[in-house]
């Protein structure tokens, strides 16, 4: 089975995140089991439900075989948000480690394509975030997705108090270009609201960062992060889609604040080297068994020019 491409490196110089695909390597060489309809509903058993700890467990190892997922029925956010804890809490000790978090459905055509009222967060695996350039086979995902994002890395802890766009901005080192990988993880018949895609984490798989742009003062960067564009394309140059940074809550930066008030919420405190994943660029799309790969040209947001991130899809091993 391919192994991701190092010849491109990412420069991210975060000092407590190590961007290794350890833990997606190990999700590409375990079987894929299918899923469908018959991916059993998580913590159900000859003594009824379980507790949120066991379901989420339950749901991680699934998701972990790459094996379609069926949340408990009729979940509440309150119960979502526990069993999303035991998920995540599993997902780590197999994908290196929390490397930060995502913003999801901060659009509102994404919100009203899934039916939710507003965004969602999920947490990021240092084992799951690979450089520009990797190979990576479609299958690595239940029903995996693509879309473009942008990443910027936490500098300070000063992100914890800022109330402006401008402190948020001062608070960053460091955006980054980002191809996100979601997965859509459910069995056939689940119709996903806003408390099954919480219990599953947002669907976070696997992401592609293109190479670190400092973020210096005094050079236009609030602007730039409001007004920058993207061109999606497959690697002969062909258009798959285009996105721009308004369409992140109508600011980069007012994603960001959205993001630290809602980990805030739950007790979560952003530390410095934390990447954050600050939603869709464009409409997320399925990976087609014949897509080669994408790239994805940002436009507008580096001072020195375009810069591109990329992924190639490579056959799988069957």
């Amino acid at each position: 089975m391919p192994t991701p491409n190092r010849t491109h490196t990412a420069a991210v110089a975060a000092p407590v995140i190590a961007l290794a695909a350890v833990g997606l390597l190990g999700m590409l060489s375990a079987p894929a089991v299918a899923g469908g309809s018959g991916g059993t509903t998580a913590g159900s058993g000859e003594n009824g439900a379980a507790g949120p700890k066991v379901v989420g467990a339950q749901l991680a190892e699934r998701f972990l075989g790459r094996r379609a997922l069926t949340p408990p029925p009729a979940l509440d956010l309150k119960e979502a948000g526990r069993i999303r804890g035991a998920f995540v809490e599993h997902l780590a000790s197999e994908l290196g480690g929390v490397a930060g978090y995502k913003a999801a459905l901060t659009s509102r055509p994404a919100q009203k394509r899934l039916g939710v009222d507003g965004p969602l967060w999920g947490t990021l695996f240092s084992g799951g975030l690979l450089p520009s350039g990797s190979d990576l086979t479609p299958d690595v995902g239940i029903a995996l997705m693509f879309e473009p994002d942008l990443m910027v890395r936490v500098g300070s802890t000063a992100i914890r108090t800022a109330s402006t766009r401008g402190e948020a901005l001062a608070a960053l080192d460091a955006v980054l270009p980002f191809l996100e990988l979601p997965d859509m993880p459910f069995a056939a018949g689940v119709k996903p609201g806003a408390p099954e895609l919480v219990a599953v984490n947002a669907g976070v798989r696997a992401g592609i960062l293109g190479e670190a742009i400092p973020l210096r003062g005094g050079e236009g960067w609030e602007r730039r992060l409001g007004t920058f564009q993207v061109e999606l394309m497959d690697p002969d140059g062909g258009a798959l889609g285009q996105g721009r940074g308004a369409s992140l809550m109508g600011h980069p930066l007012d994603a960001v604040l959205w993001l630290r008030d809602a980990l805030a919420a739950e007790g979560i405190e952003l530390q410095p080297g934390q990447l954050l994943s600050l939603g869709s660029l464009a409409p997320p799309r399925p990976v087609a068994p014949d897509l080669e790969g994408i790239r994805v040209r940002y436009l507008g947001l580096a001072p020195d020019g375009a810069v591109e991130v990329s992924v190639r899809f490579a056959a799988p091993v069957r």
